[in-house]
């Protein structure tokens, strides 16, 4: 990851922590949008930026408050409707190179998915369609920021939750768990999934080294009931996850 710091942001973020990410799209290059950031006269950042070619820059630290987000106009977002004021306290942004982000190269999708999915397990956030949103979600007056085509952001999701089950059961379940779940079922659990991923939050670290306790997991919420599913192959994992990371 490259760093072309600006100046554009506010210090910390006060009482606010991340909540949501927001995905925007640059309406032009990448070398452009570095060169504006960068201006003071600007008045304008976001936390990172993805290129064409799957770089990606860091514009502002993520501790600190961008300004990308701060104009709200018939928000439709949950949260943003939910908490109100200035969306920059509680979000991270991520530009895009281009015009639609519909219309990118895998290398940049790719990037991307990989960036939203660091940035959710790193600061507690479901990775969910209320907590990864458009600015059209909250700006309506950008109602294609970052697409014509709305389904993109699930599509971002969708990817990664999917690669997220996978990994699961290859490296916690065994493949012979794997072979009992068709396409399907494999799809549904792979959201479930991700949302018990995102349910452990801090402790996901400790859990994937298999380093916590059983008091540390019912506290967690980790077996059997997470979030209210009780779906019987949801049920399956999470008593095997539980059990592989008792066995340490």
């Amino acid at each position: 990851m490259k760093q072309e710091l600006s100046p554009n942001f506010t210090n910390k973020r006060g009482q606010y922590k991340p909540e949501i990410v927001v995905i925007h799209i640059m309406a032009g290059s990448l070398a452009g949008t570095v060169a504006w950031f960068k201006n003071p006269a600007s008045q304008v950042s976001s936390h990172y930026g993805v290129g064409l070619n799957g770089e990606v820059v860091q514009f502002v630290k993520e501790e600190d408050t961008a300004w990308a987000n701060g104009r709200v106009n018939n928000p439709t977002s949950k949260i943003v409707k939910e908490k109100g004021g200035n969306p920059n306290n509680y979000s991270i942004s991520i530009e895009h190179e281009g015009y639609d982000l519909s219309k990118a190269p895998q290398s940049q999708i790719d990037a991307s998915k990989e960036l939203i999915k660091d940035i959710c397990e790193r600061n507690g956030i479901p990775l969910d369609r209320d907590h990864v949103i458009g600015h059209y979600e909250i700006y309506s007056l950008k109602p294609n920021c970052p697409s014509t085509d709305k389904t993109i952001i699930d599509k971002l999701i969708e990817s990664t939750m999917n690669k997220d089950f996978v990994k699961a059961v290859s490296t916690i379940c065994g493949k012979d768990y794997g072979e009992n779940l068709n396409e399907k079922e494999q799809e549904e659990a792979s959201k479930k999934l991700a949302e018990v991923v995102s349910s452990i939050g801090t402790l996901r670290k400790e859990i994937e080294n298999a380093k916590i306790s059983l008091n540390q997991c019912e506290q967690a919420k980790v077996p059997v009931q997470v979030n209210g599913l009780t779906d019987a192959t949801l049920v399956d994992l999470l008593r095997e996850l539980r059990n592989r990371i008792l066995k340490f």
